[in-house]
């Protein structure tokens, strides 16, 4: 990529079912963040990118890169400890040159699916993007809607979800016998055992949920925003059919699902796919999962359903199976494709344009500020030769040249101090 330009209490009543037998092994488990470092996501505003997306046409995407890199360092994984502020913005601008602006908002908002629909050409788009990613790999986003009005879940929902995954990590209902000794299939570990590290993330979403519910009482909203999961694929349609036949999915969206299927009369629940971005460079692909992950609020702790650190696993990227050469060739013919094939070009325009404004709008914005700083600081040089000049009328200069030769020379040397301020702050 040319950079130049860019440097700078209980469940809803009702009746209920005994819980479906899960389809799928622990298989499909990623391991969490550590728990220290989840801790550290307790101070992160995971609603700022939503509010940063507003003026996505105004200021572009530079403010969301940048506050998803503050986040993402909070976690402290391996990638991110060796890269700096400027090379994540030289690979999130790679990534997002890909994905169309009317998608990243969405992504931000978190109505990709009503995006698309509502927009016929961003929907085939989308689609050309799916169709791609059975050649390139790519990074694709799940989002999880409720009936055929593909809603999210409401608050009271959201909260009854929540109120059952503490119920189950704690073991709090036992209603069946297979649990009364506190197993769960979800969080158990490889001897049947509750595993620490899932119950932790069961926890957190619980935590996350309710936080949601809360925030979306306060705008007056009746629904929570859509539950989303972020990944990458090198085989978009053969990762699709894993997550549709349920095989290899997120455990704590199956979680979610069949806790909602044991509610009486719930609609069904279904995980929405879409491709939202192309990965052109091997270096670039663990940025782009961890950059839509946060810009999506995907993490479990955000109220998502991606449960390991994004960017953590990548080594399908690196092509082992090939040639130095051949290698070279598909991350070439990758990089082409996105330039002369999608809306890259125009798209590295607009947020060039977007940069250079909020740049200056920055630059004139700080020269305001040191405007600002120097008037405070006149005001304080001219009180200060005022109280001066009001105490050398009170000494007696001859008196203090006889007695106190030495502490005059040093009132006449600060009398000095005020003039000096004065002549630096004109020159």
């Amino acid at each position: 990529m040319d950079d130049s330009g860019f440097r700078q209490q209980a469940p809803p009543s009702g009746d209920y079912a005994p819980p479906p037998q899960p389809v799928l092994t622990t298989a499909g488990f990623h391991v969490p963040i550590g728990a220290g470092d989840e801790k550290e996501q307790d101070q992160v505003d995971h609603s700022l990118y939503s509010r940063l997306a507003l003026k996505l046409d105004e200021d572009g995407w530079l403010p969301l890169v940048q506050a998803a890199y503050e986040d993402e360092k909070r976690t402290k994984n391996t990638f991110i400890k060796d890269c700096d502020i400027d090379n994540w913005i030289y690979y999130a601008d790679e990534v997002l040159s890909t994905a169309e602006p009317a998608i990243l908002k969405a992504i931000c908002r978190g109505d990709v699916n009503a995006t698309c629909k509502g927009d016929i050409g961003l929907g085939k788009i989308v689609q050309s993007y799916g169709d791609r990613s059975d050649t390139q790999a790519t990074v694709y986003l799940h989002q999880m809607t409720v009936g055929m009005k593909k809603e999210a879940l409401s608050i009271r929902q959201a909260n009854d979800i929540a109120l059952v995954a503490l119920q189950y990590a704690n073991a709090l209902d036992t209603s069946y016998t297979e649990y009364q000794a506190g197993r769960r299939h979800f969080i158990e570990g490889s001897k049947g055992n509750v595993d620490s590290g899932k119950k932790r993330v069961l926890l957190g979403f619980s935590c996350a949920l309710n936080r949601l519910a809360d925030e979306a009482k306060k705008e007056n909203k009746t629904h929570i925003p859509f539950l989303q999961y972020v990944g990458y694929a090198i085989k978009g349609t053969q990762r699709k059919k894993q997550h549709d036949s349920l095989a290899s999915t997120s455990w704590l969206f199956l979680f979610t699902k069949y806790v909602c299927a044991t509610w009486k009369n719930f609609l069904p629940t279904n995980m929405r796919n879409f491709t939202v971005c192309l990965i052109t460079e091997e270096a670039i692909g663990p940025v782009a999962e961890m950059l839509l992950a946060r810009l999506a609020r995907a993490y479990y702790f955000a109220g998502g359903f991606s449960i390991g650190q994004a960017g953590a696993s990548m080594s399908s990227l690196r092509l082992a199976k090939l040639s130095q050469v051949d290698r070279e060739k598909v991350w070439e013919a990758n990089a082409q494709y996105a330039k002369n094939m999608t809306n890259y070009t125009q798209i590295q325009a607009k947020e060039l344009a977007s940069r250079k404004n909020l740049q200056k709008t920055d630059y004139e914005k700080t020269m305001r500020q040191k405007d600002d700083e120097i008037a405070q600081h006149k005001q304080k040089i001219a009180a200060m030769r005022d109280h001066l000049a009001e105490y050398r009328a009170q000494i007696d200069v001859a008196v203090w040249e006889k007695e106190f030769p030495e502490e005059l020379q040093e009132f006449r040397d600060f009398e000095k101090f005020p003039e000096e301020e004065t002549n630096m702050l004109q020159d």
